[in-house]
């Protein structure tokens, strides 16, 4: 079935999101501009860019709803400043560079709509140097939270009696589950949020999709699980988030319950380590979560809402698209410096040039250089074990 305008009812909706973005794009885009709206879906940004003095607005859709955008820009006066291109943003081609990139595929934990992929494509495909990007930056963040009421009524719920049946069976299910809901009311933050990731889509190359931070519980209580949340600066004065202080959007929160809650003490330090694993234009999510108190670990949670069945069906499929995340980018720039000329201290420095990021000193450039050869060789002798074993 194809999406239509009513579809968009709830985010056309959105007071503080429609508000934002119409703030910042008159605040960045200027007269004569040429801008490029990625899933323009209703729209509603095209029309406000066109509004804001774009000379003309490429406005990219793969859905049906492009057709009736077409008639809302013709019924405001302005379809002669937006041109309707039918197709995937990573796939179209447009006849001129933009001054201004802008895309609103926000999902409620920031960039689970493929947001980073496609900004950093229409960045290098489309925007001329010195151009400028709505959103330009984003952050996710992480709220260790007490709350008995989202518990209950989310993975708490199996552990209830139903009637005097037993529905504990459920119970691993529920609890390896993101739930997007309204976490503002009914939820006590034990600690100060933690960002987990910032993505800067002027600069970046690639992103990281595994983040790691700890934090330190300022008030004792009852763990129950994390709160996560976006914030995303739509321009210099402009910023939007869905945090539970913020003002509300159709984004609601998100809440990762921990398998079991905990009580907790203040000084307990909590470590959770995220990973976003983008498969099929979705994103999963792993989540550990460790807390110590003093020398002791007292909890260690894993957790996932990844079936792994639904992983090795995507793979296997014809339109599976592989992307290197950090690590693979690493190893492959290690590889393609292993020409015969250098030692690993060498390319060990090379990567430190070209990466001083991410690594704090020379001995973990040359102890990443050494980690891949190694499973290089570890590889080789499986192939060879293997086909020894065959013949």
């Amino acid at each position: 079935m194809s999406e239509k305008i009513i579809d968009h009812q709830i985010i056309l909706a959105d007071r503080v999101r429609l508000e934002a973005y119409r703030s910042a794009i008159f605040e960045v885009v200027k007269k004569g501009d040429v801008v490029v709206d990625l899933g323009t879906g209703s729209g509603i940004l095209a029309l406000f860019a066109a509004r804001a003095g774009a000379k003309r607005v490429y406005a990219i859709e793969q859905d049906d709803i492009i057709e009736q955008a077409k008639q809302v820009a013709r019924s405001n006066h302005l379809k002669e400043k937006i041109v309707f291109v039918k197709g995937q943003s990573d796939k179209v081609s447009l006849p001129e560079k933009a001054d201004v990139v802008l895309s609103e595929l926000i999902g409620s934990l920031g960039f689970e709509e493929n947001l980073y992929f496609l900004q950093l494509h229409a960045r290098d495909r489309f925007l001329r140097p010195g151009g400028r990007m709505i959103p330009g930056w984003m952050e996710l963040f992480f709220l260790p939270v007490e709350s008995n009421n989202i518990w209950q009524d989310t993975a708490g719920l199996w552990d209830g009696d139903f009637h005097g049946f037993d529905f504990s069976l459920a119970r691993e299910d529920s609890v390896n589950r993101r739930y997007v809901l309204n976490c503002s009311s009914g939820s006590q933050g034990l600690a100060r949020p933690v960002m987990l990731t910032r993505l800067d889509f002027m600069t970046m190359i690639q992103p990281e999709l595994i983040f790691g931070k700890e934090v330190s519980i300022e008030t004792g209580g009852t763990f129950h699980g994390f709160v996560g949340f976006f914030r995303a600066g739509l321009s210099g004065a402009v910023l939007l988030s869905n945090g539970p202080d913020a003002p509300e959007t159709h984004w609601k929160q998100n809440f990762f319950p921990l398998k079991t809650p905990i009580s907790v003490e203040i000084g307990d330090v909590v470590r959770c380590r995220v990973k976003a694993i983008p498969l099929k234009n979705n994103l999963f999510w792993e989540w550990r979560t460790t807390i110590r108190r003093k020398d002791n670990l007292i909890a260690d949670y894993r957790q996932s809402d990844l079936d792994i069945s639904i992983a090795d069906l995507t793979v296997g499929t014809p339109e599976f698209k592989p992307i290197l995340n950090m690590k693979g980018i690493l190893r492959r720039r290690i590889l393609n410096l292993c020409d015969g000329n250098r030692i690993k201290e060498d390319i060990a420095r090379q990567l430190l040039e070209e990466f001083p990021d991410r690594f704090p000193g020379i001995e973990a450039s040359v102890a990443e250089v050494i980690r891949t050869l190694r499973t290089l060789v570890d590889l080789e002798r499986a192939e060879k074990r293997s086909i020894h074993y065959h013949c």
